[in-house]
């Protein structure tokens, strides 16, 4: 289904059709105007008018889109505790001692492979409680490997940072069974504000170019940096 951008878009192209095609009317065939100066001007500003209506509507689909991504981005720091039931919670409590000690004591290449035999469990992956305290263990494993290094004046080398973007890929996929809807990728965060930024860039060009702001703005460069 077409969202919101795509269904301004298409609705900016139709009235951009009927902005050239009504302007084009204003014409006789040798280009002289078919009505006086004020009749002409009247007209044309209503034309204006209408396809500056349905840019400022592709406007505002840009600008939900942002914020929508915003909104994303910063779920992704919401609290996972929130979406368990009491059962989930005590179930989680009943095992995180366990899965505490082995998400902080495995090697880093025993841990991966642990986190992807926990996602590959059952039919549907592992159950929320499973999900949860996996998740929230071998991510404070990934920060305290991160601080120790930093901590000592050192980087960490290549390996280990393979191995740690690797065991936090899997994290997130265990975040992603307690809380489906929440949080986006950074990636798809990015992709989604290019396309915005984008969308409107290419908007404003178009209707500009059909309605003379480009060419007035380039006029008024040219006068004002004229040698």
């Amino acid at each position: 289904m077409d969202d919101a951008i795509d269904k301004s878009q298409a609705e900016l192209n139709t009235a951009l059709d009927a902005f050239e095609r009504g302007r084009a009317a204003l014409y006789r065939p040798d280009g002289a105007p078919k009505y006086s100066e004020a009749t002409q001007g009247e007209m044309l500003a209503s034309l204006t008018a209408t396809l500056h209506g349905v840019a400022e509507r592709v406007d505002a689909a840009v600008e939900a889109e942002k914020a929508a991504v915003r909104r994303l981005e910063e779920a992704v720091h919401a609290d996972p505790v929130s979406t368990l039931t009491p059962a989930d919670l005590a179930t989680a409590n009943a095992r995180s001692q366990f899965v505490r000690e082995d998400a902080m004591g495995l090697p880093l290449p025993a841990l991966l492979a642990r986190l992807r035999g926990v996602l590959a469990s059952g039919v549907n992956g592992p159950d929320r409680p499973t999900a949860f305290v996996w998740a929230r263990y071998a991510g404070q494993r990934v920060a305290s490997v991160a601080e120790l290094a930093h901590a000592g004046g050192g980087r960490l080398d290549g390996t280990t940072r393979d191995q740690l973007e690797a065991i936090e890929a899997e994290v997130a996929k265990l975040t992603a069974i307690i809380a489906p809807a929440s949080g986006i990728t950074k990636a798809e965060a990015e992709r989604r504000m290019r396309r915005a930024r984008a969308v409107l860039g290419e908007t404003h060009s178009r209707v500009g170019e059909a309605d003379g702001t480009n060419e007035r703005l380039v006029a008024t460069m040219r006068s004002r940096y004229a040698f």
